[in-house]
């Protein structure tokens, strides 16, 4: 099935030696191998908000419920945390739109983890 090989390529994603743009302006994925479900999300500092999601996730504390749930019913091996792309040196409004453009592409609002789009109240 790949889990293994996919949770390691994963993984490096997050080391700042092979990595080290992911602490710009990116657009990054989660992902529960599991179900295929993803959550896209944007952030001005990508690596660290992967990292805050994971920890979140870690200590049972993550706001998105469904994804807390599915991660302590199948474990850290089971996600993928994607950075998706990086965007240098752009506003935020421009960073949401990108974010819009990957929950659209992957459908995260109604077979995903996103409850809306970037930028919308509930």
């Amino acid at each position: 099935m790949g889990l293994t090989n996919e949770y390691i390529n994963n993984l490096r994603l997050l080391k700042e030696e092979e990595q080290p743009l992911v602490y710009q302006n990116g657009v990054y994925k989660i992902t529960c191998f599991v179900n295929n479900r993803s959550y896209v999300g944007s952030s001005q500092t990508v690596r660290n908000r992967l990292l805050s999601h994971r920890k979140q996730l870690r200590l049972n504390s993550h706001p998105i419920i469904c994804m807390q749930n599915e991660f302590n019913a199948y474990g850290l091996k089971c996600f993928a945390f994607d950075v998706i792309e990086i965007c240098g040196n752009i506003d935020r409004a421009a960073l949401y739109d990108i974010e819009q453009m990957y929950i659209i592409k992957y459908d995260c609002i109604y077979f995903g983890y996103n409850s809306q789009l970037p930028g919308e109240k509930l």
